[in-house]
């Protein structure tokens, strides 16, 4: 029964400092330990010297010769590829690591801190030092269990940091980076390792018209596009169908900033009409196709039979999406596409504003 007293008296001291908050920052060398949770300063460490009080008899007393104070110990932690941590300075008094000698400082980090507790004695009570003259000098201590603070980033941010993918919202998109007309686009830049200043613009390539929310200043996570491109003053505007548009991601940290040199990503999506999941060989007619395939000077649609009461309007992108060739009053004649670079295109037929046929064909001269 001593013992399990004794057992529990010392996990008690050894957590009660775990109740509050261990912090530290980054910058672009260092870190900083910003906030220790309390501790008492005035215990007496093993490596003090002491001799037995008189009269001998209580294990538990002890006369100081030459104390040693505890105070926090630190430890610098760096997370490494695989995600494990790895000590790489301390320990150390100091709340401040500057991370030199061959470190390179960009990283993801955390501090270990041990902070002293009181030691039980033997008997369950507190071990009591006093001076020669008597006077109760404090108590024993000992370093208690490992306390840890928050992460950190320290650096500037790097390609690899950059993180961001295209969002699928109703999971019917077939083609990479495609969305219906009116379907919401989003990205998800919860990848970008949590860093704290983001800045995003959208940009339609074939007009060059472009909407930006400017610089954010908390960890980027998901991201309605649509949302974006239609802030004031241009509320109508919307990702119009056979149109690419381009997204300019930007992370940073804070702390440690790039400067003029932005860690920018970009990618594009296009948007296609609606219902077509952007499945490029849809269409009113699955046996319609581009021929011949590829191409080197005309093409036409074969098993297309028009419809004179129908006017049809033929529409060429490339795979960026800036129309590269129209053709109003189409009547399926051939179309010449010889001046065309060699690369990949994409052929859209509508009537009336009603998408009818797209697919894919290639140009090789």
């Amino acid at each position: 029964m001593k013992n399990f007293l004794l057992l529990l008296a010392f996990a008690f001291c050894a957590t009660s400092a775990f109740g509050q908050a261990a912090s530290a920052k980054g910058g672009c060398t260092t870190v900083t330990v910003t906030s220790t949770p309390s501790y008492n300063p005035k215990l007496w460490m093993p490596n003090s010297f002491w001799e037995n009080c008189t009269p001998a008899g209580d294990p538990c007393c002890r006369r100081l010769i030459a104390g040693v104070l505890g105070v926090p110990k630190y430890y610098l932690l760096r997370k490494e590829s695989n995600g494990s941590w790895s000590t790489v300075m301390g320990p150390q008094e100091g709340t401040v690591f500057e991370i030199t000698d061959g470190i390179a400082p960009h990283g993801i980090y955390k501090v270990r801190m041990n902070l002293p507790v009181e030691a039980p004695c033997m008997e369950g009570d507190n071990i009591s030092y006093y001076d020669y003259n008597g006077k109760f000098a404090g108590y024993g201590g000992m370093y208690g269990f490992s306390i840890f603070t928050n992460t950190v980033i320290v650096g500037k941010t790097v390609a690899s940091d950059n993180v961001f993918s295209f969002v699928d919202s109703d999971g019917h998109d077939s083609a990479p980076n495609g969305f219906d007309y009116q379907e919401i686009v989003k990205i998800d830049a919860s990848g970008s390792k949590n860093y704290d200043q983001w800045w995003l613009a959208v940009l339609d390539v074939a007009s060059g018209a472009a909407q930006s929310i400017g610089w954010q200043f908390t960890p980027a996570g998901m991201v309605n596009l649509n949302n974006v491109w239609n802030l004031p003053p241009h509320e109508e505007w919307e990702f119009w169908p056979y149109h690419s548009y381009e997204v300019r991601f930007v992370v940073e940290n804070s702390k440690c900033q790039n400067g003029d040199g932005w860690n920018e990503q970009s990618q594009v999506f296009f948007s296609c009409p609606t219902g077509w999941g952007c499945r490029f060989d849809m269409g009113a007619k699955p046996e319609l196709t581009i021929s011949p395939n590829p191409t080197s000077n005309t093409l036409r649609l074969t098993n297309f039979m028009p419809t004179a009461a129908q006017e049809y309007q033929l529409t060429i992108t490339d795979l960026a999406g800036r129309t590269v060739k129209t053709v109003q009053s189409w009547v399926n004649e051939d179309t010449d596409v010889s001046d065309l670079p060699q690369g990949m295109y994409i052929l859209n037929l509508t009537s009336n504003d009603t998408a009818l046929f797209s697919d894919k064909f290639v140009v090789n001269h």
